[in-house]
């Protein structure tokens, strides 16, 4: 689950995870115990900010209340991975008559005792800017729904990302949105995610159209536990060139996580990887959009100065990669923790395990690379990610693992990457 996050410029390394609470502001009114009213009149307001898109603040509270955090303030964080979100409309059913909303289980309306309909999103079927069929959802989000769609002219079957209606007004919404489109376009690289168009509908809802790809996101491989090694290499590889090419363009991912990374199936060679959702990406020729004390991403997978200075460098995407490797290699991540408070804290304070302890088969060597990544110090982790890139080709070398071929287009760079690149550290024998 990802949160937008707001508190005040204090040390969290002083505080003590007790100390430390969460209190939701976007879901006071929904999630008031009954006869309590919100205790600012501005929460209910926040709440226009859209379901899934909490802004959450940090405070010290006193006399905490001796209950689970994720129950007393109506947040759920877990160190356990959790399947992704389908549609809202994918999964929803509604009362013919009073039009109640249902989850997809349910199967009659409890006011009125009818049977309950599958609710259908209005705008299946219809064509947006003159010359994209909606054919169906495929996913939803905070932000937005992803659907599937047809080009009329070349029948070409594409992605359409479309905001959300009830985000439409909000100008900072928009211009995320639009940048999302905006750094995609301007990374163009194999391994990341193609954009073709953007624009606005007939109502003047945001939308991206984007390539349609065919596979399984990280996040579904690896909740079914960790990956073969020579597996995990290969797809490190693609990552961390992903991850150097916006880097070389100043864009830092600032989200990067499993659910953001897509294994793409290809019929004429190994998976393909595809780095997803630049929605909250820096860059450095953009004004900055998040506010003074604002942190935009997933606790789990955040740098340390992420959550104490806010303002990310190329390191921080490095550490969030780190986490990623480590969740391939043993299916879990570095740091257990039951709330949001804890995580930032383990991330400040504790070392992560050892990915050996989890898993004897990964190579010495990559688990000290892995272990650099999760520095807390982001001078202490390796000084780009080409050089991550480099050292993995070490280790696929080594390990006899077969490299994936770069296309074309990226060849030239990767000589020249290859042919500057330092001398490796001396290896350690697995």
């Amino acid at each position: 689950v990802s949160h937008r996050l707001a508190f005040e410029q204090r040390d969290p390394v002083d505080l003590e995870p007790r100390q430390l609470a969460l209190r939701s502001v976007a879901g006071a009114q929904r999630d008031a115990p009954e006869g309590r009213e919100p205790e600012d009149p501005s929460e209910a307001d926040e709440a226009n900010e859209g379901e899934g898109a909490h802004r959450v603040e940090m405070e010290t509270l006193e006399g905490l209340p001796a209950l689970p955090r994720a129950k007393l303030f109506g947040l759920e964080v877990s160190s356990q991975r959790r399947p992704a979100r389908s549609s809202a409309f994918a999964c929803m059913k509604n009362c013919p008559q009073c039009k109640m909303r249902y989850p997809n289980e349910a199967v009659y309306c409890f006011v009125d005792g009818a049977d309950l309909v599958p609710l259908r999103d209005p705008r299946i079927g219809s064509t947006v800017a003159g010359r994209y069929v909606i054919d169906e959802v495929i996913g939803e989000g905070g932000m937005a729904t992803v659907y599937r769609a047809t080009q009329k002219l070349t029948e070409r079957v594409v992605a359409m990302k479309i905001m959300n209606a009830s985000l439409a007004r909000e100008a900072v919404v928009r211009e995320r949105f639009r940048r999302e489109a905006k750094n995609a376009q301007k990374l163009s690289h194999p391994n990341i995610i193609e954009i073709f168009d953007q624009g606005e509908t007939e109502d003047g809802t945001a939308y991206i159209v984007m390539e349609m790809l065919v596979g399984s996101s990280l996040a579904d491989v690896i909740s079914k536990g960790g990956m073969p090694i020579k597996r995990a290499v290969g797809l490190m590889i693609q990552i961390a060139r992903g991850i150097a090419r916006a880097h070389d363009l100043d864009v830092i991912h600032r989200d990067l996580k499993p659910e953001n990374i897509f294994l793409c199936k290809r019929t004429d060679g190994p998976e393909f990887v595809k780095l997803l959702d630049f929605g909250i990406a820096l860059s450095k020729q953009d004004s900055r959009l998040t506010g003074a004390g604002e942190i935009f991403g997933t606790p789990q997978y955040m740098a340390p100065e992420r959550i104490t200075a806010g303002e990310p460098g190329p390191a921080a995407d490095l550490y969030s990669l780190g986490v990623v490797f480590f969740e391939m290699l043993t299916g879990q991540l570095p740091f257990d923790a039951p709330d949001i408070a804890t995580f930032f804290n383990k991330h400040l304070k504790e070392p992560p395990r050892a990915p050996r302890s989890l898993n004897n088969l990964v190579p010495v060597p990559l688990e000290d690379l892995v272990l650099r990544l999760l520095a807390k110090d982001p001078k202490a982790r390796p000084v780009d990610a080409h050089r991550v890139h480099a050292d993995l080709l070490d280790m696929a070398r080594d390990a006899d693992v077969a490299i994936p071929s770069v296309p074309e287009s990226e060849a030239e760079a990767e000589r020249t990457i290859r042919n500057i690149r330092p001398r490796p550290a001396p290896r350690v024998a697995v």
